[in-house]
């Protein structure tokens, strides 16, 4: 179980959300909502180990995150190709954290001829599943999807939360989906709303 206790985070002394409390089972799709400026992208960001936190804590099952080695919180961005070396191409990237099997990057629709390229080659649909294959090889507990589909075409959107919801279940991963898509999130959760 992924928890956050009375968190409070923001910026330059400017808390964007204080007193917040939530706890995200394991193998289920939760969802998080709000107006925009609301802190969506920073709790996400606080979960993963990567914001500073003004009060509180989060804890994974318990126990404070680890710091070093393959986190199990794993935060997916919006735009992928920030989250990537423009000067790596896709083979080094995917194998970042470990080697990922080839029948895994099949799975995903990862063509063999994507990794020679770099990732300003692949298109958005194509990098987004690049980052999801990336994070998973760091085998999380949870992955926290930052509106990763919001500048995706309704197929791609469809077809990457179709392996995300089927990877959710089978794997036992919690996941996060950020989300000012309306329609969006009553597709994809089956666990907790909510709402910032």
């Amino acid at each position: 179980m992924l928890e956050a206790r009375n968190l409070a985070a923001g910026f330059a002394g400017k808390p964007l959300f204080q007193g917040l409390t939530l706890s995200l089972r394991r193998g289920e799709i939760h969802g998080l909502s709000g107006r925009s400026g609301a802190g969506k992208t920073t709790l996400g960001r606080a979960l993963a180990g990567l914001h500073p936190l003004a009060g509180g804590e989060v804890l994974l099952n318990g126990a404070a995150l680890p710091e070093r080695g393959c986190l199990p919180v794993q935060y997916l961005h919006q735009n992928p190709i920030l989250a990537m070396n423009p000067r790596w191409r896709i083979a080094r990237i995917l194998a970042e954290a470990r080697p990922v099997p080839e029948a895994q990057r099949e799975a995903f629709g990862i063509a063999e001829e994507w990794l020679h390229r770099y990732p300003h080659e692949l298109s958005g649909g194509q990098l987004q599943r690049v980052s999801v294959l990336r994070a998973l090889a760091a085998d999380p507990a949870f992955l926290i999807a930052d509106e990763i589909t919001a500048s995706l075409d309704q197929i791609s959107q469809a077809q990457i939360w179709q392996l995300l919801s089927a990877i959710s279940r089978s794997r036992n991963i919690g996941i996060l989906a950020i989300s000012h898509d309306a329609a969006l999130l009553p597709r994809i959760v089956t666990g907790s709303r909510i709402t910032l």
